[in-house]
């Protein structure tokens, strides 16, 4: 199991940023490639699902569920 599955109770800014460390990120890199910074007030919608996905895999649905088990 990865630790992106592993860790779907803590805040999404927090499991967004460690997958993103694992895949070679840092903060402004990964500002860039979503085209939108990741921060503790952040809430994960739609659009933003799309990106991560893109940007980190998994489905935009996974992303969507770390927002809402939250």
């Amino acid at each position: 199991m990865s630790r992106i599955e592993r860790d779907w109770r803590l805040h999404p800014s927090i499991v967004i940023l460690d997958a993103a460390a694992e895949r070679g990120y840092d903060y402004e890199s990964l500002a860039a490639s979503l085209g939108f910074a990741v921060d503790g007030d952040m809430v994960i919608g739609k659009e933003h699902a799309a990106s991560l996905s893109r940007v980190l895999g998994a489905t935009p649905e996974f992303w969507l569920q770390i927002q809402y088990n939250y």
